[in-house]
């Protein structure tokens, strides 16, 4: 599918998940219930080694989504060729699970990463 996730618990202080998510370019495929249950996401980084700008997108569902057709519930906008970390000190509370995927646009939309140019990975830090 292009694109690997993994979740490595983590002790304390900590104490809780760090997501990895790996995409590939030229593909956009949903990872589907992350984490499987409620979470509270307190970190956001996104290293994007590519020469476009790109969209993390985070889903509050367990269900897998269509790009293009869900909303989603956070975008984080990461530049070309530019690693970037978003701070939650409230959290982002997700009532039911994660589900994310990356893209070039900011909205529902469905574009494709363009080229290969390099990858992806987003980090999610959640308790």
């Amino acid at each position: 599918r292009g694109m690997t996730t993994t979740i490595t618990p983590q002790s304390d202080p900590v104490g809780g998940k760090l997501v990895t998510y790996t995409q590939a370019a030229k593909t956009r495929t949903t990872e589907s219930g992350v984490t499987g249950a409620a979470d509270d996401i307190f970190a956001v980084e996104v290293i994007n080694a590519t020469a476009d700008a790109v969209f993390l997108k985070i889903f509050d569902t367990v269900a897998a989504v269509v790009p293009g057709t869900t909303a989603p519930n956070w975008v984080f906008r990461v530049a070309a060729n530019t690693t970037l970390t978003y701070a939650c000190p409230d959290a982002l509370v997700v009532a039911t699970g994660i589900s994310l995927f990356i893209s070039l646009d900011g909205g529902t939309g469905v574009a494709e990463l363009s080229g290969p140019k390099g990858s992806i990975v987003a980090y999610l830090l959640t308790v």
